[in-house]
């Protein structure tokens, strides 16, 4: 994979300041589109997964270590048209592929119901952080994490979510 000037530019100052990094955070939402539509600057999950993985290889071989936070900040279920047909299902295993790391809810996460959003939680390989909201019952949240673990914090990560979720999980 070709990288842009702006992606080359990144990679580069990663390079030049690897011995200082503590964490190269990559962060997502509204993750509703699967497919590129270069018209409207959207890359789609192939090549966001494919992006990502370039990062995470190059924070390695440069870091000497796996310092790459992916972070998702909500609306991943819904609204989209392919959420209506398998509730989520697709985006979720694409956001595994992706690896994100920590996700927090957002307002269109219910769309499809309690249920669906246990369901895809439960396939879901990233954790969940809220800290002002109480979500539904049997929906798994954090309050806070610390990456890459709680033995040996970097980055301190929380959610705080704005009315329309809250709303959303009441």
């Amino acid at each position: 994979m070709q990288a842009s000037p702006i992606m080359q530019s990144l990679l580069n100052a990663i390079s030049e300041h690897a011995s200082d990094i503590q964490a190269v955070v990559v962060h997502l939402n509204d993750t509703y589109i699967v497919d590129e539509r270069p018209e409207q600057k959207q890359p789609g999950f192939p090549r966001l997964i494919a992006t990502v993985r370039m990062l995470r290889k190059h924070v390695q071989s440069q870091c000497g270590t796996d310092k790459l936070l992916v972070v998702h900040s909500g609306d991943f279920l819904g609204p989209s048209r392919l959420g209506t047909f398998d509730k989520g299902r697709t985006i979720t295993e694409l956001l595994n592929r992706t690896q994100v790391d920590f996700c927090v809810l957002g307002n269109h996460e219910l769309d499809h119901g309690v249920t669906a959003l246990q369901q895809r939680l439960s396939e879901a390989r990233f954790r969940v952080v809220m800290n002002v909201v109480g979500t539904p019952s049997g929906i798994k949240t954090e309050p806070f994490a610390c990456w890459p673990s709680q033995q040996n914090p970097q980055v301190a990560i929380t959610g705080i979510v704005g009315e329309n979720a809250q709303r959303a999980f009441k």
